[in-house]
């Protein structure tokens, strides 16, 4: 086991990227700390795999947009293992919208949710794995579309390319103690990102990439293990992205 005894958080958890990271790094021996937004339920067979992982998993109401509820996450997190040594930002919100069309409020929604949340839970979390005697990870949930760019999709698109920003600037802040990397998916079938609901242009834009598929959230939780364990001991300050070869540089 890659992650044996091991503390990872995860925000955005309960569905998505987020639970197939939360399930492969429980299986992988780690502590997972799932943490989630009230709306968002965990859907009773999955709340039944994390159960079965009781000593194991901890499972968090926790609104990244609010200073107090990441406070208590943290909190929480030390109180039951002690330790963080993975923090996984995943926690993301989208709006497709033209840019004369997304309002100020709409902007700054989803900044709070990709880009402060992001910046507030490390900041937060970074003292205690600074603190600790052995090293820890930063992995930021980016997307192909911070290299990309897309139309309609400015603020999405600027907030994941900010969080790529964050992981450069941290990884030579903090490195060697805390190495701090990102993903930077492709299309992934998700709710936020759902093949069986898009219209057809939608859809073969997602599809235009070489693989001609989507992403299958176990690839991008595959991808966190590597990051997350000493496979990647030589790695900060990098983004990786299993995107099907839409992006490559």
């Amino acid at each position: 086991m890659k992650l044996k005894n091991k503390t990872t958080l995860i925000t955005g958890a309960s569905r998505g990227i987020g639970l197939s990271i939360a399930k492969r790094f429980l299986s992988e021996g780690a502590n997972v700390v799932v943490s989630y937004l009230a709306e968002d339920y965990l859907v009773k067979d999955d709340q039944l795999i994390l159960e079965s992982y009781a000593d194991q998993c901890l499972i968090v109401e926790c609104d990244v947009r609010i200073d107090q509820h990441i406070e208590a996450c943290v909190e929480q997190t030390l109180s039951r293992f002690s330790s963080i040594d993975t923090l996984i930002n995943n926690a993301g919100v989208a709006h497709n919208a033209p840019l004369e069309e997304t309002s100020m409020d709409q902007f700054d929604e989803l900044m709070n949710v990709n880009l402060r949340g992001a910046f507030n839970m490390s900041r937060c979390a970074i003292p205690s794995m600074l603190e600790a005697t052995v090293s820890s990870n930063i992995i930021n949930i980016s997307s192909e579309l911070a290299y990309l760019g897309r139309a309609n999709n400015s603020a999405y698109c600027a907030s994941k390319a900010a969080l790529i920003g964050l992981t450069r600037s941290w990884a030579r802040e903090f490195s060697p103690k805390i190495r701090v990397n990102a993903i930077a998916p492709g299309p992934t079938s998700t709710r936020m990102c759902d093949p069986n609901i898009m219209h057809e242009e939608e859809l073969a834009m997602e599809l235009n990439n070489p693989m001609k598929r989507f992403g299958r959230c176990s690839e991008i939780a595959s991808t966190a293990l590597f990051l997350a364990s000493e496979d990647s001991s030589y790695f900060t300050g990098q983004c990786l992205s299993p995107n099907g070869g839409a992006a490559m540089y």
